[in-house]
């Protein structure tokens, strides 16, 4: 068989149409200029924005101080806090290090970093900013 009678054939397949039915463009015609002007433009969903709010660090008044218990294979209890962030939003808080001094109405920073261990527990305290003290040496 030579090439002009492959080439005769391909021509005569895509005559006839069969070949259009297979191309995504053939099947979904475009929108004519009365449907766009109805339809309006496209909308997309509205960027998501993580728990800080799109910032790196928040400000924060604590709420309450209690301790967390980690998942599964660690064991050691974690200090936490009650958080009302300044988006006003209560969240909770992972406080790092061993000795804190935090109690109810002292202000914090925090940072928008989660703990896998902690369920639930999507910021960190920044240690040494506002009335968040200093890590002690022993």
């Amino acid at each position: 068989m030579s090439w002009s009678g492959l080439l005769c054939g391909l021509s005569t397949f895509l005559n006839h149409g069969l070949a259009l039915a297979s191309l995504p463009w053939a099947t979904h015609p475009t929108a004519t200029q009365n449907q766009m002007h109805h339809r309006g433009s496209l909308k997309y969903p509205p960027a998501k924005v993580g728990p800080s709010a799109g910032r790196q660090q928040l400000k924060g008044v604590v709420l309450s101080t209690f301790i967390c218990k980690p998942k599964k294979p660690n064991s050691a209890n974690r200090k936490c806090s009650h958080m009302q962030l300044s988006t006003g939003r209560e969240d909770v808080c992972f406080i790092p290090r061993e000795v804190h001094s935090l109690q109810e109405q002292h202000v914090m920073l925090v940072q928008g970093s989660c703990r896998q261990d902690l369920p639930g527990v999507k910021f960190t305290d920044v240690r040494s900013k506002y009335d968040c003290g200093h890590v002690q040496k022993k």
